[in-house]
């Protein structure tokens, strides 16, 4: 039986792509088609950013063995387990 140490992960930063966020939200030409209004609560928002998100993590890599048998890990030698949490401001 070989288990890892369990391993915490936090302070994970945060990737914030303002152009992709815009475009995902529909403006095509991303900051080229975004109306001001829009470009200023995009600012306000990522200004909380640091305020509401206290990513962690954690996992562990476990034998097969020691998994609940689940066909999904019927071909593995090792499974890493983990949870993440975006953070409780975030969580409801």
């Amino acid at each position: 039986m070989t288990r890892t140490a369990q391993i915490s992960l936090s302070d994970i930063p945060l990737r914030w792509d303002e152009n992709h966020i815009l475009i995902r939200i529909g403006c095509r030409k991303g900051r080229a088609s975004a109306s001001p209004p829009l470009l200023r609560m995009l600012a306000e928002v990522e200004a909380q950013i640091p305020s509401l998100i206290a990513s962690r993590a954690v996992y562990t890599v476990v034998d097969h063995c020691e998994t609940n048998g689940h066909p999904i890990f019927e071909q593995a030698v090792q499974v890493a387990l983990g949870i993440a949490t975006i953070g409780p401001a975030l969580e409801v």
